[in-house]
């Protein structure tokens, strides 16, 4: 059984010493295939903050877990709140374009503005996926309760020893964190592109693309507003989880053709 702690080796070169030997950048850094980051967010802070540190007492509870969960259940609030008052223009904006004369919308304008709409919201989508194999697949798994990560400093850097989530820990996390922050941007894609298609003039248009990428922002908003700097310190500097997954098909195309897909998703939803 692989150990979950173990980093992917990286290149030797024989008969010559590796700090003097010309290799490429990908080769001399020891580069993974996939590296998984905590992302520095409410979500981000939610997923990891009952691995980050040691708690003994109800007050570090709460200022470590309790704080973080408040957040995110404000975002929640905020970005609800957010998605039926952007369905609620929707509406009146259909009305005022049946009662009222409409501008010619400039083709190339159109599909511009809602291109970026859609980029925006797409790379929210694959952040989540990325949050979600970090939970369920990077995050070593530990029997009985959640354990602090523990990490050791060598030459490379800190190395992940000890700790992990419980698997209990990691259904929760899925389903209270990842899967509505997945769910929140399919339902802003669909609300946010209708409410593009129906702007009654160029300048609607623009006003309106920023508004609804503005929804998809709060939660960073959030985590800048209200986390507290030794909190943004620890994300911040929580080390990465490399990979190198194996050559299955799934990773294999997206590893190769990934840009060419977000290229082709983006552009079907445009049309």
């Amino acid at each position: 059984m692989p150990d979950p702690y173990e980093k992917p080796p990286r290149p030797f070169v024989a008969f010559a010493e590796p700090a003097k030997t010309p290799r490429p950048l990908a080769e001399a850094i020891g580069l993974s295939k996939f590296s998984f980051a905590v992302p520095e967010t409410v979500y981000g802070t939610a997923c990891m903050c009952a691995i980050l540190s040691p708690r003994k007492t109800l007050g570090e509870w709460f200022r470590d877990c309790g704080e973080c969960y408040f957040r995110l259940l404000w975002n929640y609030v905020l970005q609800a709140f957010f998605l039926v008052g952007l369905y609620q223009l929707y509406n009146w904006q259909l009305d005022s374009i049946a009662t009222q004369n409409c501008y010619t919308i400039q083709p190339y304008f159109f599909i511009i503005c809602t291109w970026i709409f859609f980029a925006v919201v797409l790379t929210e989508m694959e952040e989540t996926l990325a949050l979600t194999h970090l939970v369920l697949q990077c995050v070593p798994s530990v029997p009985g309760r959640s354990q602090c990560l523990e990490y050791t400093v060598g030459e490379d850097g800190p190395s992940l020893v000890g700790g992990g989530m419980s698997k209990s820990r990691k259904v929760s996390v899925t389903l209270l964190v990842c899967l509505p922050k997945f769910v929140i941007a399919v339902i802003l894609l669909i609300f946010g592109g209708n409410f593009l298609s129906s702007a009654g003039s160029n300048t609607d248009l623009l006003l309106n693309s920023l508004a609804v990428v503005f929804i998809i922002e709060i939660d960073e908003l959030i985590y800048g507003f209200l986390t507290p700097p030794g909190t943004r310190r620890l994300i911040s500097e929580c080390p990465q989880f490399e990979s190198n997954a194996p050559n299955n098909m799934f990773w294999l195309v997206w590893h190769r053709g990934a840009v060419y897909i977000k290229m082709v998703v983006s552009e079907v939803l445009v049309v």
